[in-house]
């Protein structure tokens, strides 16, 4: 009795452990505009996703009939996670003093905020392979945009993580880069996807090219690269992160 419960248990470990992966979804909105930005929330919104999460800034006024039409798809959304930017980030730093503006305050009303700074390491390519999990701004804690993002997931485990865990931590590259189910833009607005795919999953909006625009070199650069070519995005970046995170 007790050697079938032991199979039973690591099998649910097992299981938890292989398909967290399989929890996020990356979008790649690529060099499109505010309209059909907008379009695709509205789109996913259909499909009940756990969490959408943006890694994109809406700093400055545009189109005002456009502008509003992405004011209207971000409300929404439901469990919305949006970027800050901490100003003169360091590690060093016990408290920061302000934030930059990621986005204007109309963008963000329905939207729980995570910053997105990444730890440059002081090396020749000024790779990134470590995170904060929380700063202090302005004596406020605040959470990055990965833990922002586990914790609209699974607060339980989110919460579990944070405390048994230093605020600065290496990123577990132990297994390699890990993969995850990703669309563009495109593929969505032309319901190139099954709803199953999307519906109470972790939906990560940003850019993942082309080019090497927010791309960083990470430790597993590979023989398959130029020497300092940057071989992952910072959407990436930070879906390893939660995942790292989310992990039972």
């Amino acid at each position: 009795m007790k050697g079938i419960l032991f199979i039973l248990i690591f099998l649910s470990w097992s299981c938890t452990s292989q398909n967290i992966n399989d929890s996020i979804v990356l979008i790649n909105v690529g060099t499109e505009g505010r309209e059909k930005v907008a379009e695709l929330l509205n789109r996913i919104s259909q499909h009940k996703p756990k969490v959408i999460a943006i890694d994109l800034q809406f700093s400055s006024e545009k189109n005002e009939e456009i502008d509003n039409k992405l004011v209207e798809a971000l409300n929404r959304c439901e469990n919305l996670v949006m970027v800050s930017v901490i100003e003169n980030y360091s590690t060093q730093r016990i408290s920061h003093d302000n934030f930059i503006l990621g986005c204007l305050p109309k963008f963000t009303t329905n939207a729980k905020m995570g910053f997105v700074n990444l730890i440059n390491e002081d090396d020749d390519y000024s790779s990134v392979k470590r995170f904060s999990l929380w700063e202090y701004v302005d004596g406020i804690e605040e959470r990055s945009f990965a833990l922002q993002i586990a914790f609209g997931y699974d607060k339980e485990q989110a919460l579990r993580y944070k405390l048994e865990h230093n605020k600065i931590n290496d990123v577990n590259f132990s297994k390699g880069l890990l993969e995850f189910k990703r669309y563009s833009i495109d593929d969505i607005l032309s319901k190139n996807f099954q709803s199953d795919e999307i519906d109470g999953k972790i939906l990560m909006i940003g850019f993942l090219g082309p080019g090497n625009l927010d791309r960083f070199y990470s430790p597993m650069n590979s023989d398959n690269h130029q020497p300092g070519e940057p071989n992952i995005y910072g959407l990436e970046f930070h879906a390893q992160i939660v995942a790292q995170i989310l992990q039972k």
